[in-house]
């Protein structure tokens, strides 16, 4: 990532770390109450969350992070584990307390290639979490590695971690699905199971 990509934000990026529309943004920007540097965008963020009432879930054990998050996804196909991976596309999104399969799931929706993505039975996912505020000890988040297994019609996806495995509940698929498609689904119905 450029410098400049890392201090200025873009209209959609400023959009969804203070959680406003685009049109919000454009707003703002045209009666000069936000920049669309760093700086500014943090600081009306900190405005908006002043205003904010504590909402559940806000607490140590949530998968909700305080300050800004850049989520990080690569769909690869095999089960990631080689010393080879074969990268079928990747995402990034920016948030500001977002929960993790929400910010993973929007993180896909505009890859990197476009497509069209293959169809496969066995594929990884490796989602990468990076607080872009505090102390440097802090910042990486989280590393995870999402295996994939695809058959009798129900994606069956496991979360590694270092410290642990989660099984995730079976989501069903189509047959012609890709490997991206399936991955949206799987970090959809993770997010509906999340403390919003």
């Amino acid at each position: 990532m450029s410098a400049m990509a890392m201090t200025d934000f873009t209209e959609a990026e400023a959009a969804a770390v203070l959680h406003i529309s685009e049109a919000d943004v454009l707003r703002l920007l045209a009666v000069g109450d936000l920049g669309l540097d760093h700086d500014s965008v943090l600081a009306y963020r900190e405005k908006l969350r002043r205003a904010r009432p504590p909402q559940p879930g806000d607490d140590e054990h949530s998968y909700l992070v305080e300050g800004l998050l850049q989520t990080n996804v690569a769909v690869c196909l095999g089960d990631g584990r080689g010393d080879t991976i074969s990268i079928v596309c990747e995402g990034t999104k920016l948030s500001l307390a977002e929960p993790r399969w929400s910010s993973a799931r929007s993180a896909l929706t505009k890859p990197d290639p476009r497509g069209p993505f293959p169809v496969a039975s066995v594929f990884s996912v490796f989602v990468h979490e990076v607080r872009l505020e505090g102390p440097a000890e802090s910042q990486v988040r989280a590393s995870l590695r999402i295996s994939v297994q695809c058959r009798d019609s129900f994606a069956y996806a496991s979360v590694h971690s270092t410290q642990h495995r989660i099984d995730l509940p079976p989501v069903p698929f189509a047959i012609g699905d890709d490997v991206v498609t399936i991955a949206r689904a799987i970090f959809a119905a993770a997010a509906g199971a999340e403390v919003p």
